[in-house]
């Protein structure tokens, strides 16, 4: 089984391009930010190589540990070295940090996991409780946060356009779940894999972020990332489920297969489309009744567990039908075989 050997970045390529073209972005310092980028990728392949030789990753657990996973926080201190030094906070020390961002990381990643204990029956993101390490202020002005195969990693944004990425809790479930792919479907990194791992992550980004403001599919805004955009942002948020390609000016995500795109090696672009079905599931389209959000991320999470490495769209769509026809017939949720194929047919999957 292969997996995603690129470094998950919150902030895709596409957005700073639109960025600079409208003169909001220096093009020199995206080109550093881009370089580092570049070794980080190469540092996560190397170390998914070793996690999948020693057989770590990719495999369920037979019997589900009872360890719960621990919090770390540590200080980069604006460098770009990931050691374990800098404590800020973990579990056994109860006292805030003077900090903010420690314990925004601290308390959000304990929201994620929590999320998944609870309602997704998931213990951590490999389902063994493995410990959650978060890393903050990495570099100088970075715009980016990334899961990078064990850790999560967190810059401060430059204070202009981006806000410190830490302080979005749909940017931790976002990143969080980039794990939880790794050790279920491990999507591999090409085209639609790739794509289709971005869209699970953005899924459970909103799922979470919804549940912890007690919204329904009705009320909330579906947007991602709208809490680490800064006032010169030319928008709302980094991409919007509910309607992709209006999150900012100049977004240029399609909403659905009519406008695909050419990726250019960006698996960020074309995930609007399978954005937009799992909105319309938990939503509602073509007067059948959505499931409301929580609902709809048990049934994408169930069909998590059954997606291959290589999954296309229709693959996603199919597997998607399985989980709901497998969770009707435990009493989960209502039979959504015609909603499910509405909002796949409504953005053009089918």
């Amino acid at each position: 089984m292969s997996t995603c050997t690129s470094t998950c970045f919150m902030i895709p390529n596409y957005v700073k391009e639109v960025l600079i073209k409208q003169g909001l972005m220096n093009k020199e310092v995206v080109k550093k930010a881009l370089a580092i980028d570049a070794t980080l990728r190469k540092a996560r392949k190397q170390k998914l190589s070793e996690l999948w030789s020693s057989d770590l990753v990719g495999k369920p657990a037979l019997k589900v540990a009872k360890k719960k996973a621990n919090r770390t926080v540590y200080n980069c201190q604006n460098s770009e070295d990931l050691e374990k030094e800098n404590l800020m906070r973990t579990e056994k020390v109860k006292k805030l940090s003077k900090d903010p961002d420690a314990n925004m990381a601290f308390d959000y990643g304990g929201v994620v996991r929590d999320y998944y204990a609870k309602f997704l029956n998931r213990n951590s993101l490999d389902n063994k409780g493995l410990n959650l390490d978060f890393y903050i202020h990495y570099s100088k002005g970075y715009n980016n946060a990334f899961w990078d195969g064990t850790e999560m990693v967190f810059g401060d944004g430059d204070g202009h356009i981006f806000r410190h990425l830490v302080r979005g809790l749909d940017v931790i479930g976002h990143e969080l779940t980039h794990g939880v792919v790794q050790y279920t479907a491990g999507l591999n990194s090409s085209e639609f894999p790739g794509t289709i791992n971005e869209h699970i992550a953005d899924v459970f980004g909103t799922v979470i972020k919804q549940n912890y403001k007690k919204q329904t599919a009705k009320n909330a805004d579906w947007l991602i990332g709208d809490e680490i955009v800064a006032p010169s942002f030319p928008g709302k948020a980094l991409r919007s489920l509910k309607a992709p390609g209006t999150a900012f000016k100049g977004d240029p995500q399609p909403a659905d297969m009519k406008h695909y795109k050419p990726w250019n090696q960006d698996p960020h672009l074309n995930n609007g489309i399978p954005n937009r079905a799992f909105y319309l599931v938990a939503a509602g389209v073509g007067g059948n009744k959505g499931l409301d959000t929580r609902l709809a991320g048990l049934l994408w999470y169930t069909a998590l567990l059954s997606l291959k490495p290589t999954a296309n769209f229709k693959d996603l769509y199919n597997t998607v039908q399985k989980a709901g026809a497998s969770l009707t017939a435990l009493k989960k949720i209502p039979d959504s075989t015609k909603l499910i194929t509405a909002a796949f047919k409504t953005v053009g999957i089918i």
